[in-house]
C-alpha cells in the first residue's frame, strides 16, 4: 500500500481541515510534543480498520476538547495498482464511503458497512466488536504501533500476518541475489558493530552514545534548575496571597467609607421628614375641622332618612301587589314544566339514545384501528418468523466450516508454503545437458522438477535412467529433508481433505463458503433483532390475546352500533 493524501477534520488538535501530502519514498514527521504526529497513524487505524458507526470510548476519544463534533477523515492511497479514496465520518450522522479512480475519475463503489468491509478486506484486517486492536490489523500490525499499545508476541500475531510473512520468506530463500543481499546486510552491519555483536569503538552509535550521556547530563542540571523555579514560583504565589488578602481589605474600608457617606445623606432625609411631620399635623387640624362640618352635615341626612321611611312603607303595599302577580307567574311555569315532560323529555331521551350509538361508533372505529394496527404487527412478526426460520435452516442445511476449522487449514497450507520453501532450498539439483536431442532421462522413482523445469529435487536416493547412455545414481539431503518431504505429504494430504470434504476447489473456495455461514450467522441475528425492535414498538406484550380482546370488543359495540342509520355509519 502507498499512502498519498491524509485529511482531518473535526480530529483532536485539527478542529478545520489539515491535509497532509507524502511524497514517494521516505516520509519523515516531525513536530514538537503533543502536536499532533500521532494523531496522523491513529486517524489511519480508524479510518481503515474501525466501524464508521461505532461509539466506543476510544471513538468519541478523538472529539476536539469540550465539543460536539463529528471527526472526519479522507485517505488516498494505491494498492494493487488501484487509486483509492475512502471518506469516513463517526458519531453524528456516520459516513463511510469508498471510491476507486477510473479513468481520472472518482467512482463510488461501498458506502456503510460494505464499505468498512471491503476496506478491511483489501489490508487483511479482521471486524471486532468494538474499537479495532493491534490483533485486527492484518499484516499492519506488525508495521503500526499506536503510542499506548504494546507490541505483539510473535504467537499472537494473526493468520494474515503469518501468510504474509511466508511469502516474503519463500521469495527471498528462491532469489537469485540472495548473497548479494546478505552481502550488503553485512556490510551494513559491520560499520556499527563487531562480530561479536558489540557496538564498534569509532562507529556512529559510540558517538550518538557519548551525545546521549552529555544530553542526560544537561537533562539532570535543567530539572535542579526547574525545582529551583518551582521553588521561587511557590514564594511568589503566596506573596500574591499576602497581596490578594491587603486588596480585599483595602476594598471593605472602602466600602465601609461608602456607607458613611450614604448616612450623612440619609439624616438629611430625616430632617426633612420632621418637616413634613410637622406639616401633616397642620393638615390634620384643617381635616378635624372639616369631620365637624361632615357631623352637621349627617345630623341632617337623618331627618330626610325618616322622611324616606314613609315613603318606604309606601313601596312596601306596592310589593305586595307585586308578589300576588309572582304567584301567578309560578303557576304558569308550573304550566310549561308539565308540557316539558309530556312533550320535550321524550325527544331528550331520543337524543341521548342517539349519543350513546354514536359514542359506540366512535369506539367502534377507534377498536377497528387498534385491529389493523395488531394486524398489522402480526403479518410482519410472522413474516419475520419465517424468513428467520428460512436462515436457520438454510444454516443448518449449509456444510461449511467453522473458523477454528479455516484457521486450522489456513494454518496447515501456510506451513505447507514454509516447508516446500525449505526443500527447494535445501534439495539436491541435477541438471542434464545432452548433446544427443533423442536422450530422454527417466528418473526412479519420480523426482520433483524446479519452477523453471531445467533440474530436478532430489529428496531421496534417485536413480536417472539416460536412454543410449547410462544411468547415474544420486543420493544426499540426508533423513532431515526426508522428514520435510514427509512433513509436507502429511501437510497436503490434510489440505486436500478438508478441500475434498466442503468439496472446495481451493482456499478461496473455502473461504468463501466460511463467509457464507458467517452472512447467514449475521443475518439470523438481523432478523432476530428485527422482531425485538418490533417487540418494543408494541406496547402490548401479547399482540394476540390483545388482538382477540379487539375483536371481542368491536362484535360487544356492533351490536350497540346495529340500531344507526347507515348514513351515520
Amino acid at each position: 500500500m502507498i499512502l498519498e493524501e491524509l485529511t482531518l477534520r473535526n480530529w483532536r488538535s485539527y478542529r478545520n481541515p489539515h491535509t497532509f501530502r507524502f511524497e514517494q519514498g521516505f516520509n519523515l514527521v516531525v513536530g514538537r510534543n503533543e502536536g499532533g504526529k500521532s494523531t496522523l497513524f491513529e486517524a489511519m487505524t480508524r479510518v481503515f480498520f474501525d466501524r464508521h458507526n461505532s461509539k466506543t470510548e476510544e471513538i468519541r476519544r478523538i472529539q476536539p476538547i469540550g465539543s460536539s463534533l463529528s471527526p472526519e477523515a479522507e485517505i488516498i492511497f494505491q494498492a494493487d495498482g488501484t487509486r483509492y479514496r475512502v471518506v469516513k465520518r463517526f458519531l453524528d450522522h456516520p459516513v463511510c464511503q469508498m471510491f476507486s479512480e477510473r479513468g481520472g475519475t472518482w467512482e463510488l463503489d461501498h458506502e456503510g458497512d460494505r464499505a468498512d468491509s471491503e476496506i478491511r478486506n483489501l489490508l487483511q484486517g479482521q471486524a471486532a466488536g468494538r474499537a479495532t486492536k493491534a490483533e485486527h490489523r492484518g499484516i499492519a500490525q506488525a508495521l503500526w504501533y499506536l503510542q499506548f499499545e504494546q507490541p505483539l508476541p510473535e504467537k499472537e500475531w494473526a493468520e494474515s500476518i503469518k501468510k504474509g510473512l511466508s511469502g516474503l520468506v519463500q521469495s527471498v530463500v528462491s532469489s537469485p541475489d540472495e548473497g548479494r543481499l546478505l552481502d550488503a546486510i553485512e556490510e551494513v552491519y559491520s560499520t556499527d558493530f563487531t562480530r561479536t555483536g558489540r557496538i564498534a569503538a569509532r562507529s556512529e552509535l559510540t558517538s550518538l552514545e557519548a551525545e546521549i550521556e552529555r544530553d542526560e547530563s544537561q537533562l539532570e542540571d535543567l530539572r535542579g534548575r526547574l525545582e529551583h523555579l518551582e521553588g521561587i514560583r511557590s514564594n511568589l504565589e503566596e506573596l500574591t496571597s499576602q497581596n490578594s488578602e491587603g486588596v480585599s481589605t483595602l476594598n471593605q474600608t472602602q466600602a465601609d467609607l461608602a456607607q458613611l457617606a450614604i448616612d450623612v445623606e440619609a439624616a438629611d432625609a430625616i430632617e426633612e421628614q420632621i418637616r413634613l411631620g410637622k406639616d401633616a399635623v397642620r393638615i390634620a387640624g384643617e381635616r378635624l375641622q372639616v369631620l365637624f362640618e361632615s357631623q352637621n352635615n349627617i345630623d341632617r341626612r337623618a331627618k330626610e332618612i325618616k322622611e324616606s321611611n314613609v315613603a318606604l312603607k309606601d313601596v312596601s303595599n306596592e310589593s305586595d301587589g307585586l308578589a300576588a302577580e309572582a304567584r301567578q307567574e309560578q303557576i304558569a311555569a308550573q304550566r310549561h314544566n308539565q308540557r316539558w315532560k309530556s312533550e320535550h323529555e321524550p325527544k331528550l331521551k331520543t337524543v341521548d339514545t342517539h349519543i350513546q350509538v354514536l359514542q359506540g361508533l366512535e369506539r367502534l372505529r377507534n377498536l377497528g384501528r387498534d385491529k389493523d394496527r395488531l394486524q398489522n404487527h402480526l403479518v410482519k412478526v410472522r413474516e419475520l418468523q419465517g424468513k428467520l426460520q428460512t436462515a436457520k435452516q438454510n444454516l443448518s442445511e449449509l456444510d461449511a466450516p467453522s473458523s477454528e476449522e479455516l484457521l486450522q487449514f489456513q494454518d496447515s497450507l501456510i506451513n505447507l508454503r514454509l516447508i516446500e520453501a525449505q526443500i527447494d532450498t535445501t534439495a539436491i539439483r541435477v541438471a542434464f545437458r545432452l548433446d544427443d536431442v533423442n536422450s530422454v532421462v527417466t528418473p526412479e522413482p519420480e523426482a520433483q522438477r524446479s519452477t523453471d523445469g531445467d533440474e530436478f529435487l532430489i529428496t531421496r536416493p534417485t536413480s536417472f535412467a539416460v536412454r543410449g547412455v547410462g544411468a547415474v545414481s544420486v543420493r544426499g539431503g540426508g533423513s532431515s529433508i526426508e522428514e520435510l518431504n514427509a512433513s509436507a505429504l502429511e501437510r497436503r494430504a490434510n489440505v486436500e481433505s478438508t478441500l475434498i470434504r466442503y468439496g472446495a476447489d481451493g482456499e478461496q473456495a473455502l473461504s468463501d463458503l466460511y463467509q457464507k455461514r458467517v452472512d447467514l450467522q449475521n443475518e439470523v441475528e438481523r432478523i432476530q433483532d428485527q422482531i425485538g425492535i418490533l417487540a418494543q414498538k408494541q406496547p402490548e406484550d401479547e399482540p394476540e390475546e390483545e388482538l382477540a380482546r379487539v375483536l371481542t370488543g368491536m362484535r360487544e359495540e356492533s351490536k350497540v352500533s346495529d340500531a344507526a342509520p347507515d348514513e351515520w355509519k
